[in-house]
């Protein structure tokens, strides 16, 4: 599909909208700028490095959208040249910026797929990705005591190598209890967890 965006400014692009899978309950994509926006009143797209993200659509089709109503808490875009690989990139500050939205409804087989860059410093467990509360129900990921961490919440997690300071994929499966876990294309063991609970508190990214 082709997607024309004009902004208050009048600046107008063209984009191609293709999932990279099919059926995906919720999609992400820093590097197309005209899901993000500056307020969740969706006012202006960004076009600036370092703009203050207010809301980052879900391009799934399922609105699951990303928002910040608070102006202090909310991360910034990084435009293609200061983003990876030619591509726009969302930059979190590590203490107190994130987005949030609704629940995402899921069996107890998901798949996660994210690209990112852990930085030095920050919270112990700052969330790549979570749906649900990181207490005591819902599945996620990210960085615990130095290491790349699979959380289901209340519980438990399963721990691979440590995640380092450069960008990098990883992808997640879980599947009858065990998963499989892809490191830049690479399999790597993670280990195995019960069923999580499910997800009674929305989505969280970033922080």
């Amino acid at each position: 599909a082709q997607v024309l965006t004009v902004n208050n400014d009048i600046k107008s692009r063209l984009f191609t909208l293709a999932l990279p899978v099919s059926g995906a309950a919720l999609w992400l994509d820093a590097s197309k700028q005209w899901n993000l926006f500056d307020t969740t009143a969706l006012a202006n797209n960004l076009y600036s490095n370092g703009g203050a993200i207010g809301q980052w659509n879900d391009l799934s089709g399922n609105a699951q959208n990303a928002q910040q109503t608070s102006s202090a808490n909310r991360p910034t875009w990084l435009t293609p040249a200061n983003g990876q690989n030619g591509l726009g990139a969302v930059a979190f500050n590590g203490t107190s910026s994130k987005l949030t939205g609704t629940p995402i409804s899921t069996s107890s087989t998901y798949t996660l797929y994210l690209v990112y860059k852990y930085n030095t410093g920050g919270t112990t467990y700052p969330p790549v990705f979570f749906n649900g509360n990181s207490g005591s129900n819902g599945y996620g990921f990210g960085r615990y005591s130095t290491n790349r961490t699979v959380l289901h919440g209340g519980k438990g997690f399963a721990q691979d190598g440590v995640m380092p300071t450069t960008w990098e994929s990883a992808q997640i499966s879980r599947s009858s209890g065990a998963f499989t876990f892809y490191v830049n294309g690479t399999s790597t063991t993670i280990g195995t967890l019960a069923s999580y609970n499910a997800p009674t508190a929305g989505i969280v990214t970033g922080k």
